[in-house]
């Protein structure tokens, strides 16, 4: 905003993650009814689809990378939003549909303590029913079979992968359903092992009646 320049305390962040059925929707949202507040507004994209939300329910393929990119986003805004005038103490983050759900998931990460202070989700949220992903080692394995890969064990799955091309891959997912029989969010968040980095390690049905 042109009054920041005159006025040097640091204004408040919002930070907004995009919906899109965890398949896709990009950064470049109509975000314009921000720009006339004092705020700072930060968007970002993160992997969606098979590249973002892939798992076989292991340690090899654990998943979550679209919802990891949206901690390094986070990560990035700690560490350089004060270079933009913003304040790193007062983060909002806030999305729609897929968005909405990312937030709510944020709050039960560890590796999201402390990025953010306050959130505010819209048309989703992680007790959606489509916001976590079930048997996702199921899907997987289909992905292998579909490409030519063998879908055991998960390691051989992985070095298959990544021999094949990307497109190849985004080609199949016509072939899958998410939510029902809806080709909604057939690859959505996943509930990972515990590990230092598992952004997920618990069913958010069971943290919030913890």
């Amino acid at each position: 905003p042109e009054d920041s320049v005159k006025n040097p305390k640091a204004l408040d962040v919002i930070v907004s993650i995009h919906g899109g059925a965890f398949m896709g929707g990009s950064g470049n949202t109509d975000l314009n009814t921000f720009l006339d507040k004092e705020v700072v507004l930060v968007s970002m994209n993160y992997r969606v689809g098979i590249l973002g939300f892939l798992s076989t329910e292991d340690d090899v393929i654990p998943g979550n990378n679209g919802l990891k990119d949206q901690v390094l986003a986070l990560k990035w805004v700690r560490d350089n939003i004060a270079s933009f005038g913003g304040n790193p103490d007062s983060v909002t983050i806030v999305g729609l549909s897929a968005g909405g759900a990312s937030v709510h998931l944020h709050y039960f990460s560890p590796l999201s303590k402390g990025l953010f202070v306050r959130g505010m989700s819209q048309s989703g949220s992680a007790l959606a029913p489509w916001a976590i992903k079930k048997n996702a080692l199921q899907s997987a394995k289909k992905l292998a079979v579909l490409v030519g890969c063998p879908d055991s064990p998960s390691e051989e799955l992985k070095k298959c992968f990544k021999q094949t091309p990307a497109e190849d891959l985004l080609k199949q997912l016509k072939y899958f359903r998410g939510y029902g029989i809806m080709p909604f969010a057939p690859f959505a968040p996943v509930v990972e092992k515990r590990s230092p980095n598992a952004f997920l390690d618990t069913d958010p049905f069971q943290l919030m009646m913890e």
